[in-house]
């Protein structure tokens, strides 16, 4: 039985501001708008009152541009925003709808008219997202390619895949997908979901993977990040979840694949292996309190039932009986040291145990087949389902506050047929590995002024699992004694016992296992 916690930085928010005392960065979820505001002949012009307003929550920011007539707003949640400039003397500017996106620097440059100000020039067209001031190597993807490219799976983590430098071995059971970074290894990624720690403990790899439905968008950085993310050299991947707006807005989602739907091969002999495919699911995010309070809700279930058609050799009943005068070797007799005649070993000689574990295997049901080849063919089901909940309320206090939580709720069960000893391939020794995956962020932003900003996070995680032997066989009743350990479940089944020639008897090494991984984090960033 494994159980790990970790805690990350308990630290009271009141000292870290306290401590903060200098510029920092840190695993930041949002964006910023920066840029210079000019007239007509080029001329910077300072004092111009900035305002920037997102598009779907309709809250506002505002700051008044530098002596050099630049300015500078962080701390703004990934969305759609309107950009506007004032200043007496000089037409009103307006541009958007302007794309922030998570991570990521988003210039607008204002050019502002001599006129009354009750004249506005609108520029539909949306800020520049090439960096100028950063080295960082990596994509942003956002959620019109998160909805609109295929995934089989719908797993967004395969979106990396579209960054220079990214490959894959495939997909895992239930967590996501592994991935390799300019040859670093599949655990040297660093994921962060709405700003806090989205790493499994154990292995490394990704915990919580929300449904593409629910993502906002996500950036994949793959060299030249920050020293502010730390922890991993291959890559940092920062997820952001949507969050519900001044507009209902919601999906559906059914995708089915089926067995009846297929065509069986005009030549096979045989029905095709049974298929039962369904992912479905929906999202509904809206407001509670209009300009104020918004939630948003999804959910996925997630059914596979596959056949698994697999062949090998088992033992037949001439062998079982102690007769081998099909082999070309002689059988040598330990005690004797000679050979036994004609390759039949007594009966008076085969252990009772080694007849009862035997008896676990299963006859051929391939007749009439040359010693020592595939003779035994079997088609059961594996079974893979999981159900996933994501909930998240975001809420506007006022102008300089704002807050948000979200949780992450996932039960998955993994039935696979095939999880014997070496090699596993009929049935009678399989595993099931049921799962619960929990990830949790609550989150603060404060605004104290137009270059004062301080982001406060909070996160949660748990796995918990387990991963059983079936069927629950104790060793000692087939003469097989060793020590039991003190936090096994259920039964410990059988050990992996190797025969030349033919398939193994027993269960995977793999189990049986019980483990549960608990992180708590805090986090502070502090922009002064």
């Amino acid at each position: 039985m494994t159980a790990m916690t970790r805690t990350t930085g308990i630290v009271g928010v009141c000292v870290i501001w306290c401590l903060a005392a200098a510029t920092a960065s840190a695993q930041t979820s949002t964006g910023k708008i920066v840029g210079v505001v000019q007239d007509t002949s080029g001329a910077v012009l300072p004092g111009v009152a900035i305002v920037i307003r997102n598009l779907g929550t309709a809250t506002s920011r505002d700051t008044v541009t530098d002596d050099r007539g630049q300015f500078d707003v962080s701390g703004l949640a990934p969305g759609k925003y309107q950009v506007e400039a004032e200043l007496q003397g000089f037409r009103k500017f307006s541009q958007g709808p302007v794309t922030v996106q998570v991570n990521q620097e988003t210039r607008v440059n204002p050019m502002l008219a001599v006129g009354a100000v009750a004249e506005t020039i609108t520029v539909a067209a949306e800020g520049i997202l090439v960096q100028t001031t950063s080295s960082v190597v990596g994509k942003v993807v956002d959620e019109k390619q998160i909805l609109d490219l295929p995934l089989s799976g719908r797993n967004f983590a395969d979106l990396g895949l579209l960054t220079p430098g990214v490959t894959t071995r495939g997909q895992t059971t239930s967590a996501g997908t592994s991935f390799y970074v300019h040859g670093q290894r599949d655990d040297a990624n660093n994921f962060l979901l709405d700003g806090t720690s989205d790493n499994s403990l154990e292995g490394n790899t990704l915990q919580a993977r929300p449904n593409v439905d629910a993502v906002q968008e996500f950036k994949i950085q793959t060299s030249n990040f920050s020293a502010e993310f730390g922890r991993n050299s291959g890559s940092v991947v920062n997820v952001v979840t949507k969050s519900g707006t001044n507009e209902w807005h919601g999906s559906g989602w059914e995708f089915l694949r089926s067995d009846r739907f297929q065509s069986k091969n005009f030549f096979a002999t045989t029905e095709p292996p049974p298929l039962k495919f369904n992912q479905f699911g929906a999202t509904l995010g809206g407001p509670v309190v209009h300009n104020k309070t918004f939630v948003f809700g999804s959910y996925e279930g997630y059914r596979e039932d596959r056949g698994l058609t697999r062949q090998t050799i088992v033992a037949t009943a001439q062998e079982r009986g102690g007769d081998f005068s099909f082999l070309s070797r002689p059988l040598i007799d330990p005690q004797t040291g000679l050979p036994f005649a004609g390759n039949v070993i007594p009966s008076n000689r085969i252990s009772p145990a080694a007849v009862k574990l035997l008896a676990l295997m299963p006859l051929p049901n391939i007749p009439d087949l040359a010693p020592r080849r595939n003779n035994y063919v079997s088609s059961p089901e594996s079974k893979n389902h999981y159900d996933q909940y994501m909930g998240r309320v975001d809420h506007t206090v006022n102008d300089h506050w704002t807050i948000f939580y979200r949780h992450f709720l996932q039960d998955a069960n993994v039935f696979s047929p095939f999880q014997g000893a070496s090699p596993a391939n009929y049935i009678g020794f399989s595993n099931v590995a049921p799962s619960r995956v929990q990830h949790a962020t609550g989150g603060l932003n404060s605004v104290f002024s137009a270059t004062r900003l301080n982001e406060f996070r909070v996160g949660f995680s748990r796995t918990a699992g387990s991963n059983s032997n079936q069927p629950f066989l104790n060793p000692v009743d087939y003469g097989i004694n060793y020590v039991r350990p003190q936090n096994a479940i259920g039964g410990l089944g059988l050990p992996d016992i190797t025969i030349n020639g033919i398939s193994g008897i027993g269960n995977s090494v793999q189990g049986p296992s019980v483990s549960t991984i608990t992180e708590y984090e805090v986090s502070n960033v502090r922009r002064w």
